[in-house]
């Protein structure tokens, strides 16, 4: 009887020492995520400054040199303004936590592209719906994605004197994507050849995506197909 009780507290002990453990490792992973988590938006800052560097200090070298010539033409440098201010307004338009839905954050791009389609005549057509959620949505990857989007609807207003923009989106065999389709003349000519459509296939890249352009009679598209959920990778 005796032996039974000692074992029986021995049980109980080894019990208690195995529960406490099993608390310190918990807290010890909690920690663990916590600093996982502030190292990856440590880094997501600074790919957002960087992006910031590249893509407002372009527009801002540029405003200057104009400021600097003797007879500065006014014109070129409101539209320089206004896409730096657009190109700043995307970058904090990025932070915003969207866990996988990308159509939140284009539900954020299309307030600024109303306005802008305001003063074209241009009619958009929203067609943007659920999708499969993007694993790691981070802000790194939300900014090439809507830079993707605006690159394509501001070729589509340069060049294909169309009256109407759709935005969609949707899958393909299960893949997310996303769709800019204009009703004009095409564009094969023009930004295809140009350093804006290499931008867009080079993020797209960058986020694991394809970028898949057709044109027909009723116009132009241009459709970024993105990774599924069980295959993309962080950006």
């Amino acid at each position: 009887m005796h032996s039974q009780n000692e074992l029986k507290n021995y049980n109980e002990e080894l019990e208690n020492r195995v529960t406490k453990r099993t608390h310190a490792l918990e807290e010890n992973f909690l920690r663990l995520k916590k600093l996982e988590k502030r190292q990856i938006l440590s880094h997501e800052r600074e790919r957002i400054m960087m992006e910031m560097h590249d893509g407002m200090g372009g527009h801002l070298v540029s405003i200057m040199a104009m400021l600097e010539q003797e007879n500065p033409q006014h014109d070129n440098m409101r539209i320089a303004l206004k896409e730096a201010l657009e190109d700043l307004r995307l970058v904090i338009d990025s932070l915003d936590p969207v866990g996988g839905d990308i159509g939140y954050a284009l539900g954020m791009f299309r307030k600024r592209l109303d306005r802008t389609l305001n003063n074209t005549g241009v009619r958009l057509i929203w067609n943007v719906g659920d999708v499969p959620e993007i694993e790691n949505l981070t802000p790194g990857v939300v900014l090439r994605i809507l830079r993707i989007v605006q690159e394509a609807v501001t070729n589509s207003l340069k060049y294909s004197s169309g009256d109407q923009l759709t935005i969609s989106t949707g899958t393909i065999d299960g893949q997310p994507f996303v769709s800019v389709k204009d009703n004009g003349t095409g564009m094969t000519s023009g930004p295809c050849e140009g350093r804006g459509f290499e931008n867009m296939h080079h993020r797209a890249k960058d986020v694991c995506g394809t970028i898949v352009t057709s044109e027909s009679d009723s116009g132009f598209e241009i459709k970024l197909l993105l990774p599924a959920i069980n295959t993309a990778t962080e950006i």
